[in-house]
């Protein structure tokens, strides 16, 4: 039998993992990309520095740049966008962005946007000071 506290912890799950859902879904329709897989490549394409996308997932492990193929989009609970930069050993990374932290998916698509063009700056910062 179902304790009254364990329906309402499964209630919470559920609803978490729809608003998680939820703002990944509206961040890969942003982005043109049904899958984890796709969003990795059109960040890739779509910035100057060829930014990386990692995520995390429910279990806690993390899933990198070329290893995203396969992940279905509802186990998905972090997305972190960095850059290597070429020709040295520095690397760009922006904070993790915890799906769940967003009410409104649109707050997550602007967050996300964000980022990743924050994690662009940031490399041609360092790439035109090196140059100097």
């Amino acid at each position: 039998m179902t304790s009254h506290s364990d329906y309402l912890r499964w209630q919470d799950n559920i609803e978490a993992g729809e608003t998680i859902l939820a703002n990944l879904e509206a961040i890969l329709a942003d982005w043109s990309a049904e899958t984890i897989s796709s969003l990795g490549r059109a960040i890739y394409k779509g910035t100057n520095c060829g930014a990386y996308l990692s995520v995390q997932l429910h279990d806690e492990t993390w899933k990198h740049t070329g290893h995203l193929d396969g992940i279905y989009n509802g186990d998905v609970r972090q997305l972190l966008v960095g850059s290597i930069i070429e020709g040295s050993d520095a690397e760009v990374c922006a904070d993790a962005i915890d799906l769940l932290a967003y009410a409104d998916s649109t707050d997550a698509v602007d967050v996300f946007s964000r980022t990743v063009e924050w994690v662009d700056d940031e490399v041609e910062d360092i790439v035109s000071t090196s140059r100097d």
